[in-house]
């Protein structure tokens, strides 16, 4: 199942974490409509922010949000629309700029 995830077998070793954790964003450039162009993730993953978040679970809670975006409240309305659409389309894009931007 792992072999058929979009933004795998990349590392994203790009992540900026605020500290305190107010904002994270991904300095590599990610196809996710939970994640704009600027690397922004989504702020409503970040609404049960507390002080015992610490850096393994912010980093299950990207792999989650990278597996299983949430579709109705996207950063990118327009990537929503197509992984609602045409999902292997959008898996296909999101393969292309993984390999692209990632691993190149």
């Amino acid at each position: 199942m792992l072999e058929e995830f979009s933004y795998l077998p990349s590392i994203f070793r790009r992540i900026t974490l605020g500290s305190p954790l107010r904002w994270i964003a991904f300095r590599t450039k990610v196809f996710h409509p939970n994640i704009n162009s600027n690397g922004t993730i989504c702020p409503a993953m970040l609404r049960d922010y507390s002080p015992a978040l610490n850096i393994s679970k912010v980093l299950l809670i990207i792999s989650a949000l990278l597996a299983d975006p949430v579709i109705d409240d996207p950063l990118v309305p327009e990537i929503a629309h197509i992984y609602m659409m045409d999902k292997k389309k959008y898996e296909a894009i999101a393969r292309s700029w993984t390999q692209k931007c990632a691993m190149g």
